[in-house]
C-alpha cells in the first residue's frame, strides 16, 4: 500500500484520504464491513512520479468514480476494457486506482492526470461517452468527484 493521498474539489474544500494498495485483494475491516481494495498494477500510478510532479509545483488532477454496481455483462467489460487501454495511451494520464466493497456492492475507480484538459479530453471520447449514455444498466448510482491532488507523502515502504 502506497502513502495516502490527500484529495481536495476544485474549490479547495478537503474531500478525505484515498489509500492505494498493490495489485493483490486484500480484505480490510471498516467498521464490522469486509472492503476488497486493489488496483491494477500496470495502471498503478507511481507514487514517485505522482511525488515529483508535486514537488516540481506542476499539477495532479484525480477524476474518482463512486458506483453501485447492478451486474455487469460482456458489454461493460468490453467497453471497461477499451476505456482503461484510451486512458493509457492518452497523453497527460498517470494512472489509475481501483477499489470494490463487496458487502455494499459498491466500487471507486481513480483516474489521475496531468491536466483538467487532458482529463476532458478523455472524458468527451467516444468509448467513456458510450458508458456514460449506458451507465444505468450496469450501476444504480454514482457520483463523480474531481480533484487536484495537493499533497502526497510516502515514506517508501509500501
Amino acid at each position: 500500500m502506497t502513502a495516502p493521498i490527500v484529495i481536495f474539489d476544485l474549490a479547495g474544500n478537503e474531500m478525505g484520504l484515498v489509500a492505494m494498495e498493490g495489485d493483490r485483494a486484500n480484505r480490510k475491516t471498516n467498521g464490522g464491513r469486509q472492503s476488497r481494495f486493489y488496483s491494477h498494477i500496470d495502471m498503478k500510478p507511481s507514487t514517485r512520479d505522482i511525488e515529483g510532479r508535486l514537488r516540481e509545483g506542476k499539477p495532479v488532477f484525480s477524476a474518482t468514480f463512486n458506483l453501485r454496481v447492478k451486474q455487469y455483462d460482456e458489454d461493460f467489460h468490453s467497453l471497461n476494457d477499451r476505456i482503461d487501454e484510451i486512458a493509457k495511451d492518452s497523453p497527460g494520464y498517470l494512472g489509475k486506482e481501483y477499489w470494490a466493497n463487496d458487502t455494499e456492492n459498491t466500487e471507486s475507480v481513480i483516474y489521475y492526470w496531468e491536466s483538467l484538459e487532458t482529463l476532458k479530453e478523455f472524458s468527451n471520447h467516444p468509448d467513456h461517452q458510450e458508458a456514460k449514455r449506458n451507465y444505468q444498466r450496469w450501476y444504480s448510482g454514482y457520483e463523480i468527484i474531481v480533484s487536484r491532488v495537493l499533497s502526497h507523502r510516502s515514506d517508501g515502504g509500501l
